[in-house]
């Protein structure tokens, strides 16, 4: 669902966000804000419906991400694992640098592949 406002993260303050970019079967899932054990179950939620719909390609956008924890990041492999499970191509596109380090530090820059996604 386009433009869903969810919980703030973690006591920081920042708004957690979720905004979907659909067209010809692809899906963008564009994240802002934090991404921990109170926003993760959103971003699940958001792209297992998302899923429920025909879908040939699915993008989650982590540029706009402020922070990431274990829980935030286990979210992200769970909605691949479903993406994968259906036969749909998953990607991550534009990463912040907060996400960027959290995938290098715990070695899932070869399993999640990225993309450069264009601004909007």
């Amino acid at each position: 669902m386009a433009g869903r406002t969810g919980e703030e993260g973690a006591g920081r303050g920042t708004p957690f966000r979720i905004d979907v970019e659909r067209g010809d079967g692809r899906v963008v899932v564009i994240v802002a804000g934090e991404l921990d054990l109170a926003t993760s179950p959103l971003l699940v939620r958001e792209v297992t419906g998302e899923l429920s719909n025909p879908v040939t390609s699915l993008a989650i956008d982590l540029g706009a991400v402020t922070f990431l924890d274990s829980s935030g990041l286990e979210a992200v492999l769970t909605v691949r694992r479903d993406a994968q499970e259906r036969g749909v191509p998953f990607t991550l596109a534009s990463v912040s640098r907060v996400v960027r380090t959290v995938l290098d530090l715990n070695g899932l820059n070869d399993i999640l592949s990225r993309t450069d996604r264009p601004p909007s």
